[in-house]
């Protein structure tokens, strides 16, 4: 029972993800936001987040997360406010136990706000 090869082809199956339709400046920017992410989430600068603690601390997080994010937004006139209107987005979708994490340890906060140039609790306990 040997199937000729161009049958085989039919059954082969492209996956094609998210991350993989992205421009350049949106890898960059998505590149950044796995490092916010995972400082946020861990509380450590340049650490790698498991997503068990990715999902502790955004509501539905899995492995396109922040790419879908980032193509959902309106495509980037420049590059530095369009990070930081990625990262607002993103923490529309961070979970009270999270940001009350950084609220609490105020080191956290200052490194975020160092690292990021985003005040993360002054987004999202005032302005959200």
């Amino acid at each position: 029972n040997r199937l000729a090869p161009p049958l085989l082809n039919r059954f082969e199956k492209q996956v094609m993800e998210r991350k993989d339709l992205l421009s350049a400046v949106q890898r960059e920017v998505v590149k950044t936001l796995t490092s916010f992410a995972a400082h946020f989430s861990t509380g450590k600068h340049q650490a790698k987040a498991k997503v068990s603690e990715m999902r502790g601390s955004f509501v539905g997080f899995h492995s396109d997360y922040i790419s879908s994010l980032v193509q959902s937004m309106e495509p980037p006139e420049e590059m530095d406010q369009f990070t930081l209107d990625c990262l607002e987005r993103l923490l529309w979708l961070a979970t009270p136990e999270a940001a009350c994490r950084v609220l609490e340890r105020s080191e956290l906060k200052l490194q975020l706000q160092q690292n990021f140039g985003v005040d993360v609790v002054d987004l999202y306990f005032k302005r959200q």
